[in-house]
């Protein structure tokens, strides 16, 4: 009953060259149902504008009886100024492209699609034995056989899924094609012109997260293991990864281990980092690395569920191998740290969540002297990556030569350049998107003879051309990564008045990197805290956490210092960043604490008992707030994740539910073989081959 809802749209242009979504005309804003032009949708289908299971609207005939008077009544401009309105003082540069008009009923039917893909997936993963997210539960142990009828749905939805796949291809090339207007240079049409260029790239992104995420329900039908394997084909990365695949759903831990590495070695041979839309990239390039990802974060997370622990580490491993082999030309994008998180997530919940032989929960110091040993090996490869990769723009300027320079130039230059009609987001964006030079070209032949630029003054007397735009672009990259310290700095301190000051907020922001450098450095640390802390071994990660906070106070306390003399030097203070270095690298750990009390808390709640949890919860709650300023410009991101992790809980509490009326059994924990675990653990960063 959805019509066409169950199609993928196409781009198409009508016979006045504009855009339609499908078969549906984009909607023209001065048109009304009453218009004489606007036809409805076949039956069963839906408008555009139209939600898909509203109630029809009751025609509305006062536009019948008054438009008779306007008949043959010709609208003529008077003012002869290109404006259809009486005024133009009111308007804005900004129009409606044919792109604008089909964005919204295209992003609500690509997440329809998905949906429904996604629905299929789980039903397919909770019919072979899983309970409908991959993770394993305690029917695991059953032997179910889908019935014929079953089956054939299961059929019916791949090959559905299949054709959604190639049909959403045809529609990232269409959207691929489709350019927005190029800008003069002045500052309302680069506005213009970012704002166009991010619905494109708005748009194409949302493409291919539907693609990945048809692609995973894909994987799982053509895994299941009442699918025959596709015989007379030469072994790929595809047959290799569903054969793994199905050795997976039918839990055979041993058949995995014999098929993986040939997959992992197929693997090193694709590339998995891309280059990004707004910096050139392909689309078919970004959903093909996209897709290799999701692959790998799927073995990382149903591995360890298996008691392959080291297989997880390997598949990491690879992942890195990937990325360091094939890099892409330009500037690319990584999920290396995902992955990671992935790896080490599930690998952890797995053994903390465990129980021994005896069926006890593991002890503490078990639990410690484990993830300390996993966090040896991870660490070794998280800060390899580490090294290569650039966590900001901000970190070109660590170099001294080069933050002198810029330092020189926002001084020399500033008070022209860092105005504030310049410093809005899509201004900025707009002239990194075409490149400073042809900004500075713009300067050049729109030059106020009032105002003269002097930067336009020295251009390739006493510096180059070159290197002018490449430290303007710098500098610009920077204020948008960093846009909300801007704001900070904008709206607390005198020295956002004056553009040639706008050094002081950069040397801030080079301080700020230093200090979220080695909080990056640490993070696997910090995410063993998390995932310790959610399993409501609140001892475990007390411990966890003050041999954390010993190992890293004096850098913290270096941090600080350097942040006063920051404060002293320059005579203004960002709260932001007064709050991110305040931290000392372990106040996120008090979060997870905070973090870890909801679902007790809530589960309480629901059983109407009084709850220590939420009591406990109040109290962490209030001396977190009590450290926490903030500039109060927009709502305080962990207060944010608080209220995530709250509707995350409500969720799993409705699932383990629902789970329970099903199957009759709850997820039972894995049973952990100390004497195997100890095995992996020493083999840990021994290639598979080489068993």
């Amino acid at each position: 009953n959805a019509g066409e809802w169950t199609t993928v749209p196409s781009l198409q242009e009508d016979s006045e060259g504009e855009l339609e979504l499908g078969s549906i005309p984009a909607p023209d804003p001065t048109q009304t149902e009453d218009s004489p032009e606007f036809e409805g949708s076949e039956p069963g289908e839906f408008n555009s504008g139209e939600e898909p299971f509203g109630e029809p609207e009751e025609p509305d005939d006062s536009n019948a009886l008054f438009g008779a008077a306007y008949e043959n009544v010709v609208f003529r401009d008077s003012a002869q100024d290109g404006q259809a309105g009486d005024t133009v003082d009111d308007g804005k540069f900004a129009l409606d492209t044919d792109l604008d008009l089909i964005s919204q009923p295209l992003e609500s039917r690509l997440r329809f699609l998905v949906t429904l893909s996604q629905a299929w997936g789980s039903v397919a993963d909770w019919l072979t034995g899983g309970n409908g997210t991959g993770q394993i539960t305690a029917r695991t142990a059953e032997t179910y056989v889908p019935s014929p009828d079953q089956l054939e749905a299961l059929r019916h939805w791949e090959k559905r899924n299949d054709s959604w796949l190639s049909d959403l291809g045809v529609l990232m090339d269409e959207l691929a094609n489709w350019e927005p207007l190029e800008p003069e240079g002045d500052p309302d049409s680069l506005v213009e012109f970012d704002r166009q260029s991010h619905v494109k790239f708005g748009l194409l992104n949302s493409v291919i997260s539907a693609g990945v995420a048809l692609s995973d329900t894909s994987r799982v039908m053509k895994s299941l293991p009442t699918v025959a394997p596709a015989s007379g084909r030469r072994p790929d990365v595809d047959e290799l990864s569903l054969l793994v695949m199905r050795h997976i759903a039918r839990r055979d831990a041993t058949a995995v281990k014999n098929a993986l590495p040939t997959l992992l070695k197929h693997l090193t041979r694709r590339p998995l980092l891309y280059v990004p839309i707004d910096r050139g990239g392909r689309p078919r390039d970004i959903m093909a690395s996209r897709n290799l990802q999701s692959l790998i974060r799927m073995l990382l997370n149903r591995l360890p569920q298996l008691g392959l622990f080291r297989e997880a580490f390997q598949v990491l491993r690879t992942a890195y191998v990937m990325e360091r082999t094939s890099p892409p030309n330009g500037m690319s994008i990584t999920e290396f740290d995902r992955l990671l998180e992935a790896a080490l997530h599930s690998t952890l919940t797995t053994i903390v969540s465990g129980t021994d032989a005896h069926g006890q929960p593991l002890s503490d110091d078990t639990i410690l002297t484990v993830t300390a040993r996993l966090l040896e090996a991870y660490m070794q490869l998280w800060l390899k990556h580490s090294a290569t990769m650039r966590l900001s723009s901000i970190e070109v300027l660590k170099d001294q030569a080069m933050w002198r320079k810029v330092k020189s130039f926002v001084k020399k230059y500033g008070s022209d350049l860092f105005h504030p009609r310049m410093l809005s987001m899509g201004n900025l964006r707009g002239i990194v998107q075409r490149g400073a030079e042809s900004y500075l070209d713009y300067l050049s032949e729109n030059e106020d003879p009032l105002h003269p630029v002097k930067l336009l003054e020295d251009l390739d007397r006493t510096i180059s051309r070159g290197e002018a735009a490449y430290i303007l672009e710098t500098i610009l990259r920077c204020i948008i990564e960093k846009f909300d310290r801007f704001l900070e700095y904008n709206t607390t301190t005198t020295h956002s008045d004056y553009g040639e000051q706008l050094h002081s907020l950069l040397d801030f922001l080079r301080h700020e990197a230093d200090y979220e450098r080695q909080a990056w450095n640490i993070a696997p640390m910090e995410l063993a805290h998390e995932i310790i802390s959610r399993q409501g071994r609140i001892s475990a990660a007390d411990r966890w956490r003050d041999d954390l906070e010993a190992k890293t106070a004096p850098l913290a306390k270096q941090h600080l210092a350097k942040l006063k003399r920051l404060e002293k030097k320059y005579g203004m203070r960002l709260p932001g960043v007064s709050d991110r270095l305040s931290e000392r690298f372990v106040k996120p750990l008090a979060l997870d604490r905070i973090l870890a009390r909801v679902k007790p808390a809530l589960r309480d709640s629901r059983a109407g008992n009084p709850s220590p949890d939420f009591d406990q919860l109040q109290i962490e709650t209030e001396e977190y707030l009590s450290t926490t300023m903030g500039s109060a410009l927009e709502l305080l991101p962990w207060l944010q994740t608080l209220e995530e992790e709250v509707q995350d809980a409500e969720a799993a509490t409705m699932q383990s539910a629902e789970t329970l009326l099903l199957t009759g059994q709850a997820p039972k924990s894995m049973v952990i073989d100390i004497a195997d675990l100890e095995r992996q653990l020493n083999d840990l960063d021994k290639p598979l081959q080489d068993d």
